[in-house]
């Protein structure tokens, strides 16, 4: 299972695929890490152009690859392919919470 996560690092946001987690004794403290692929920056143009609501990202590949403590994962999200942009992907957090409303069914109404 490829795990996307939200991460935060000097008080800045950054997104990564785990590639596997470790554990480490650093200065007589065992720690967990994380091996993380990161992506890129939000693209500037497509940032300003959506009004800041879409995050569009590439993979960075080995050239992103960062070690991180776990304790700095925010959250599990979604990095789904961006039809219009070749090689960009979109940040989604939460997918699937909104799209089970939709159809306006309540969990206590379906059959």
């Amino acid at each position: 299972m490829i795990h996307f996560e939200q991460f935060a690092v000097q008080d800045t946001l950054h997104y990564g695929e785990v590639q596997f987690f470790f554990q480490a004794k650093i200065h007589n403290e065992t720690r967990t890490l994380a091996l993380v692929s990161t992506y890129s920056p939000p693209d500037p143009t497509i940032l300003r152009d959506s009004h800041n609501t879409i995050w569009a990202t590439q993979y960075q590949g080995t050239e992103g690859l960062e070690v991180i403590d776990v304790k700095t994962i925010l959250s599990v999200v979604c990095l789904a392919p961006l039809p219009a942009r070749d090689g960009f992907f979109f940040i989604g957090e939460k997918l699937g919470l909104e799209v089970a409303t939709l159809d306006g069914l309540d969990e206590e109404q379906s059959v």
